[in-house]
């Protein structure tokens, strides 16, 4: 018997696939926009990920966690895997800039694709943006950067 697996990779690239497909949406209203999704737009971690200068914005794409549910119970039930991912957005600003206005625009742009793409995969049955955080880390050369984590949630289907 062969067991159906929930095929984390395919979900994550649909998602990179589907982000770098929209980068005019992206883009829309930012003063400094995404010129290369092949390195502006990756699978990443901010805290592990190289982060030039050179490349902000940034949207990096990480999976968070996974839980199961069962739609039925008894042999016409299926379990419906909820897959978080999670969607980090990241923007540079000098010091003296004080503003967080890019970031948010950046929030609104990445939950803009995903609300207007609801099922963009045929592994996928839906997702949906679900919570945004914000913060604010300081380097060591007096410019900040402003970082949004979206949660994604991707329901997939599996027997």
């Amino acid at each position: 018997m062969t067991l159906a697996a929930v095929e984390y990779k395919t979900i994550r690239d649909a998602i990179l696939t589907l982000l770098r497909a929209n980068s005019a949406t992206l883009n829309t209203g930012l003063a400094t926009t995404i010129t290369s999704t092949s390195t502006q737009i990756i699978a990443g971690n901010p805290l592990t990920t190289p982060l030039p200068n050179t490349l902000f914005p940034l949207v990096l794409v990480k999976i968070s966690n996974k839980a199961e549910e069962w739609t039925n119970i008894g042999a016409a039930g299926r379990k419906k895997p909820k897959v978080i991912f999670k969607i980090y957005g990241l923007t540079r600003t000098l010091q003296e800039a004080g503003t967080d206005d890019e970031i948010m625009l950046l929030a609104r742009n990445i939950e803009t694709v995903f609300r207007n793409n609801i099922a963009f995969d045929s592994s996928i049955i839906y997702c949906q943006p679900t919570n945004t955080d914000y913060g604010l880390v300081a380097d060591d050369i007096g410019q900040y950067v402003n970082i949004v984590v979206i949660d994604l949630e991707c329901y997939v289907e599996v027997k």
